[in-house]
């Protein structure tokens, strides 16, 4: 199996193209731009939850991918990432429902969001 994890190589390459190219949002670079400088689709989720990782603050949005500049500038970015795990809620409480209706028995309950719902009450505590 290939692993999905980027290389530092890799991530330190995706950062300082976007230090060159996408500093603040006005200056925000497309998945198209980044594709052709080497960095693919799936490749590039990857890249930004690997910079998070290190320490660098990678926001997107529908004008592409910048490093922001002001709290502002990545406050949409972080909507976006709530949006998407209340969508993941969602969904894992309907596969949990489809596993106990399939299978027979109780609703199954996993405690698969307990540590995103810490990470989420220590950003608000931080805000």
């Amino acid at each position: 199996m290939v692993s999905r994890t980027p290389s530092r190589q890799r991530v330190d390459a995706f950062v300082a193209f976007l230090r060159a190219h996408a500093d603040g949002r006005a200056r925000a670079v497309t998945a198209r731009r980044l594709a052709s400088q080497g960095f693919t689709d799936r490749e590039l989720r990857a890249l930004v939850n690997a910079a998070t990782e290190q320490g660098v603050l990678v926001c997107a949005d529908g004008a592409g991918y910048f490093l922001p500049r002001t709290a502002e500038e990545a406050t949409p970015g972080l909507q976006r990432l709530e949006s998407q795990v209340r969508q993941m809620r969602a969904r894992h409480a309907r596969q949990c429902r489809l596993v106990a209706r399939e299978f027979g028995g109780p609703e199954v309950a996993l405690p698969l969001f307990a540590a995103v719902a810490d990470e989420q009450e220590e950003c608000v505590r931080h805000a």
